[in-house]
């Protein structure tokens, strides 16, 4: 890791933006972890969540396909 990846922090504007296309139902949105520490966790963690969601929905998805029949 470089010495710039590890020092940078990550934006609250970047979360924020990040959180309203999740919370819009956005699945794609990813938060790119080029970073160290809190903010990697940080950056994992919102990745980890938004992926569960979109399977969770897919799995609704294709679910109501299978009932609905």
């Amino acid at each position: 890791m470089s010495v710039l990846a590890s020092t940078r922090q990550l934006d609250r504007r970047q979360i924020l933006n990040a959180l309203k296309a999740f919370r819009s139902g956005d699945f794609s949105v990813r938060i790119d972890n080029v970073y160290a520490g809190l903010d990697s966790e940080i950056a994992d963690t919102f990745n980890e969540i938004v992926e569960l969601n979109d399977q969770v929905t897919r799995e609704f998805e294709r679910l109501s396909k299978v009932v609905g029949k």
